[in-house]
């Protein structure tokens, strides 16, 4: 039973103690088998033996409890990194993002992957312990993007001053000029202060 329940993995300090119980039982039982068949008192055997089930026991039930509290714990934990997933993808999926980064969010989502199928197959620890790897990943991407974006829409207002400036400057001198959108993904190039044209653009590294 308690090997059942995986008592080895939930609850390992019992388990041994109750495997050593179990083998002085043993010993003790064989001692007795090798006296002359009048003077066999095999009490102390029986003892050990049902004091090893009793601890077997109890190894079995802590295993149960421990290895629900992980479940239920993990199975949180999951629900909580993959909600964190899906909103890091809907807050920054459209806009370019440092490519140490995005390797970090995606090895977070592969183990968010793992941790899920690890836990169909009721590996619980196992589970616990890549999806704890997981959120460390997606946490750092989202800390750093965020604070990424906080930067920018902080520059925001110096850059449409930019902007303006450059526009009445071509007005002035009659001139053409290009004004790029990183994150927008767009250039627009102005004559004499006027739109003549519009373009989208990629950016490498």
């Amino acid at each position: 039973m308690a090997h059942q329940v995986e008592a080895d993995q939930y609850a390992p300090e019992l388990i041994r103690e109750a495997e050593s119980r179990w083998e002085q039982a043993k010993l003790a039982w064989q001692g007795e088998n090798e006296k002359w068949f009048l003077l066999r008192n095999f009490r102390l055997a029986q003892d050990q033996a049902e004091s090893a089930t009793r601890q077997a026991q109890s190894a079995a039930a802590r295993a149960i409890v421990a290895r629900d509290s992980i479940k239920v714990s993990t199975a949180a934990d999951i629900a909580s990194v993959r909600q964190k997933v899906n909103g890091f993808k809907e807050r920054f999926g459209g806009i370019p993002i440092a490519k140490a980064v995005y390797q970090r969010f995606v090895q977070g989502e592969m183990l968010l992957l793992e941790s899920e199928q690890v836990f169909e197959r009721k590996d619980y620890s196992k589970a616990a312990e890549k999806i704890q790897t997981a959120l460390s990943h997606i946490d750092s991407a989202d800390t750093y993007t965020t604070q990424t974006m906080q930067a920018y829409f902080a520059n925001i207002p110096k850059w449409q001053r930019w902007v303006a400036e450059t526009i009445a400057w071509s007005a002035q001198r009659k001139a053409a000029v290009i004004i790029v959108y990183k994150m927008g993904g767009r250039c627009q190039v102005y004559v004499a202060g006027h739109l003549k044209a519009e373009y989208p653009v990629e950016f490498g590294p």
